[in-house]
């Protein structure tokens, strides 16, 4: 039997259903940095990253609950309607005995990025199940993917990791089975981009396959995966004076 840890203030709710479609994930990853830094030899300049940031978010737009940005290049050019998720990481990470590990972005946090209209944040941490968060999970393999809801006991999503997009969609298709709420998909789904320096080309590209897979990812979550709202324990003893209880502890 799962115990369920996560539970939702009227403030976590909100943040929930921003970045929901009927309690589904589907969340488009355009939080890197370096790799469209180094786009095309470095050419792009920073309003030229942003440029094709927004381009993506536009091609996604109508499909993704959510969008996954970075607060360098990033901020501001989500549409306002699709619920905003911010890293909260620097570029890059390290690895410590097997485990990656990442710092802080130095000048940014949590209370900026609720200030910018934020529904949640991302930080990249070793597996605590303890934790009460959405995790987002690379895929394990086969015989230990049915392991993770049991583990978590919480709302989970499966992480592309820049996979090829047919490894990704099948191990997509298995999590669903598995528990999985939904997925947070980016390179897997554009990164042929790398190749395709010429704008019309690249336009073409995005506005045919990258759409298409992301329209089929999210056909597979929809048809298949489980709601969040299935693992969250939703605050319900609400009276008139609830907000004198609405306190630090719920931030």
């Amino acid at each position: 039997m799962i115990t369920y840890r996560l539970d939702a203030h009227p403030g976590k709710a909100r943040g929930l259903k921003a970045i929901t479609t009927d309690g589904l994930l589907s969340i488009a990853a355009l939080d890197h940095r370096r790799s469209f830094a180094a786009l095309y030899g470095g050419t792009l300049g920073y309003r030229g990253v942003r440029t094709l940031k927004r381009r993506l978010i536009d091609a996604f737009a109508g499909q993704a609950s959510g969008v996954l940005l970075d607060p360098n290049y990033g901020i501001l050019l989500d549409d306002g309607h699709t619920g905003l998720i911010v890293t909260l990481e620097a570029p890059g990470h390290t690895v410590h005995n097997g485990v990656p590990e990442s710092a802080l972005l130095d000048g940014w946090t949590v209370g900026k990025a609720k200030r910018i209209g934020a529904a949640g944040v991302k930080l990249l941490l070793h597996l605590d199940p303890r934790t009460e968060s959405i995790f987002k999970v690379e895929y394990p393999g086969p015989e230990l993917v049915g392991e993770i809801d049991g583990i978590i006991g919480a709302p989970w999503a499966m992480l592309s990791g820049g996979a090829d997009f047919d490894v990704f969609e099948a191990a997509l298709r298995r999590a669903c089975a598995a528990g999985c709420s939904g997925f947070v998909a980016g390179r897997s789904v554009w990164q042929e981009i790398k190749q395709l320096p010429d704008t019309a080309r690249r336009d073409a590209f995005i506005d045919s396959t990258a759409v298409k897979r992301f329209a089929s990812l999210t056909s597979i979550v929809h048809k298949a995966a489980t709601s969040v709202w299935s693992k969250v324990r939703v605050e319900d003893d609400l009276d008139v004076d609830w907000h004198h209880r609405y306190g630090e502890a719920a931030r």
